[in-house]
Formats: structure tokens, C-alpha cells, sequence
């Protein structure tokens, strides 16, 4: 589904990353897993950088908004802007924004102008899109062909509104294993000890 070649410099990610890049390559949409520290930020870099579209990258706090955006920017993105905490600087190729800020200002001018531009559509913690007002954002986003969500525990609600997340980006399309993470050094092998208890 990739419009074109992918000639972006991939070489940054680790192993588990490029696979998830590849899968959202091949898929087009969905969900792709990766537990805490597994570098979500970086691997969202690799798919943007694979598809030549217009991107909306939607986080849930604005301190999330900027640390993004400057980690997109370290990975060699040109064209980042930001949406939200008072500031209005959409980007050439990807705006990076806060749910809050596309909700809250859902029709401005500015806002429809991103929505109506964005091809490319990236969800951070995927696993909160089933709240009502969520949903109707990522819905706004109509001409967003290209659709990911990253989360560590995308599908695990009890009230069974992980459907509409489904409904919304897709399915999950690539696990990476707390496993993997701690073989390759990122995380810490926990060690559990059950201690019984009177």
C-alpha cells in the first residue's frame, strides 16, 4: 500500500522496530505492540519517514506533544510542527498534536485544513481511542488512508470497546515480547519471587 518506493534511511531501528515498520508497509493500517520502552516514538519516525504522505501524529499530554516532535526532528523528519498547549504551528509533513487540542478546536479552519491533508494518521497509547470523544476524532480524520496505533496493551479493556479502536486503525499487525526487549538489552529481566503469605 506504500504510494512509491521506500527510500528512507531505516538503518537507526533495532531489529524488532524494522519488522514493525515492514508490517505497517505491508499492511497500511493497524495496530503495532510494543511494551514500555521498546521505543514506540522511534519506530512511529520509521513509518513516517516509509510513507510520502501528510502525517498526524495524536498524543494525550502536551509534554508528550513536544518531547515527540523533537524526537522526530533528532531522527532526520523535516517539516515537524505542533498543534496544542496555545501553540499553532502545523508542519509541512507531519503536525504533531494533543487528542485534547483536536477536540477542543474540532472545527477551526486550522483543524479542518489538517484533516483534510492528512494521509497518514498515528495514534500514541491506541489503548484510550474507545473513550467516546476520542473515537470522534480519529473518525474526523476521513481521508487518513494510512492509520497506526502504538501501545503496549492496545486490545486489553474489559468493556469490550477495544472493537471500536479495531473499527478506527485496524488490527494488530506486529507484537514485539516484553522477551525481545530484555534479550536485546532494553529492558531489565525481571526476577519474580512468590512469597506466601499467612
Amino acid at each position: 500500500p506504500c504510494p512509491g518506493p521506500v527510500t528512507a534511511d531505516l538503518s537507526v531501528l533495532r531489529p524488532y522496530q524494522l519488522e514493525a515498520v515492514q508490517a505497517a508497509i505491508k499492511k497500511g493500517r493497524g495496530i503495532i505492540q510494543i511494551p514500555t520502552g521498546g521505543g514506540k516514538t522511534i519506530t512511529a519516525s520509521g513509518i513516517i519517514k516509509s510513507f510520502p504522505v501528510y502525517w498526524t501524529f495524536i498524543v494525550h499530554r502536551s509534554g508528550l506533544m513536544y518531547q515527540t516532535a523533537e524526537r522526530f526532528k533528532e531522527q532526520g523528519i523535516d517539516g515537524v510542527g505542533i498543534l496544542g498547549d496555545g501553540k499553532v504551528e502545523p508542519g509541512s509533513h507531519v503536525t504533531v498534536t494533543t487528542f485534547q487540542t483536536m477536540w477542543a478546536q474540532l472545527r477551526t479552519p486550522v483543524v479542518q485544513d489538517i484533516l483534510a491533508r492528512t494521509q497518514g494518521l498515528i495514534v500514541d497509547e491506541v489503548h484510550t481511542l474507545p473513550g467516546q470523544t476520542w473515537s470522534q476524532v480519529a473518525s474526523a480524520f476521513g481521508a487518513a488512508q494510512y492509520r497506526f496505533g502504538l501501545s503496549g496493551t492496545p486490545l486489553d479493556r474489559s468493556d469490550q470497546r477495544s472493537l471500536i479502536t479495531v473499527g478506527a486503525i485496524g488490527p494488530i499487525i506486529h507484537r514485539t515480547g516484553a522477551e525481545v526487549l530484555v534479550n536485546a538489552g532494553v529492558r531489565a529481566k525481571p526476577n519474580i519471587r512468590m512469597v506466601r503469605v499467612e
